[in-house]
């Protein structure tokens, strides 16, 4: 695997933790790649905890969304939009997916559904923090695979 080639793994925080406490496994299997299935590094099982930190994750975009259609149709200063208030739902859960998703989870390695949930993405070639690039991807990556579906 090259340095510049990796995936983002989604693994629990109290496995992080272990793994940072505990000296390194020795005489294991250990893969190559972090957090792949039957890691021992990684044991613990996150698909409800990912599922889980995606619902939460997606109603706090939505959230947003949502309070920016109601400030086009509400506040005074905006009323002069409110015809175009679909456009402020569409936009504030955009916005806020990015930031979330992309920006804040750079910056505290997680984002609030997931921090719930004790789970984080971790790289597979380092098991260190994604990079920013690597979020973005993933973003994009989400969106492309929601619309697939559709």
């Amino acid at each position: 695997m090259s340095e510049k080639s990796f995936w983002l793994n989604i693994v629990r925080y109290s496995d992080l933790r272990r793994l940072r406490s505990e000296p390194a496994l020795q005489n294991a299997n250990i893969p190559v790649a972090h957090g792949d299935d039957n890691d021992p590094r990684y044991p613990s099982k996150t698909t409800l905890r990912r599922v889980l930190g995606f619902i939460v994750d997606l109603a706090l975009h939505w959230g947003i969304g949502i309070g920016a259609f109601l400030a086009m149709k509400k506040v005074p200063a905006l009323e002069k939009f409110a015809d175009k208030a679909w456009l402020g739902l569409f936009l504030g859960f955009l916005l806020a997916s990015i930031v979330h998703r992309i920006f804040v989870q750079r910056l505290v390695y997680t984002t609030l559904g997931k921090a719930i949930f004790g789970v984080r993405y971790i790289r597979s070639d380092t098991g260190g923090p994604p990079t920013l690039w690597s979020l973005v991807k993933e973003w994009l990556f989400g969106i492309l695979r929601f619309l697939a579906h559709y």
